[in-house]
């Protein structure tokens, strides 16, 4: 009786710790993209990135792209976007009505594609911040979102700095402080 006990408690444990050990492990078995977004940052002079010689006198947007998780994924393009607020999507599913500021850019860079496995170095690509003024009333909802070949779409965090070009500050004066 007492070794029957004893056996049931030691079959209940193995058990949930089997269970718990396969669920964790499940549950880390894929693909998870991290993108990071930040914007007015400065190359050394003569960088060249990818090829191409970059302007080292103005700011460009910064975008990385990694994964984290276990699986591959095949990145298949990446782009800026403006993120509707929750009263503008309110709006477009019952009105029908697309944001007046809506805008997605593509990240030329990002066209030709990239498999990201577990421990691969990630992919950086450079934003030219020319042009972006247009955009400056609603700076931070700007975002830049990754697509993979399935069709997920991965987001960056939303920014908390305000860019040079939204009107924040110089961004040769915060490399000069």
């Amino acid at each position: 009786m007492l070794t029957t006990l004893i056996i049931s408690v030691i079959g209940v444990v193995i058990g949930t710790v089997g269970l718990t050990l396969s669920v964790s492990n499940y549950l880390r078995d894929r693909a998870v993209v991290k993108v990071f977004l930040k914007w007015d940052m400065t190359l050394t002079p003569g960088a060249i990135f990818a090829g191409q010689v970059y302007d080292h006198r103005k700011p460009w947007g910064f975008v990385r792209v990694t994964n984290i998780g276990r699986r591959p994924v095949y990145i298949s393009a990446a782009a800026l976007e403006y993120s509707a607020t929750f009263y503008e999507r309110l709006l477009h599913r019952i009105l029908k009505r697309q944001p007046t500021n809506a805008f997605t850019a593509i990240i030329m860079g990002s066209l030709s594609g990239a498999k990201l496995a577990e421990g691969d170095s990630p992919q950086v690509f450079l934003i030219s911040q020319d042009g972006m003024e247009q955009h400056k009333e609603y700076w931070s909802s700007v975002r830049v979102f990754v697509e993979d070949s399935a069709g997920k779409k991965y987001l960056s965090a939303p920014i908390n700095a305000c860019p040079s070009w939204a009107g924040g500050r110089d961004w040769f004066e915060v490399e000069t402080n």
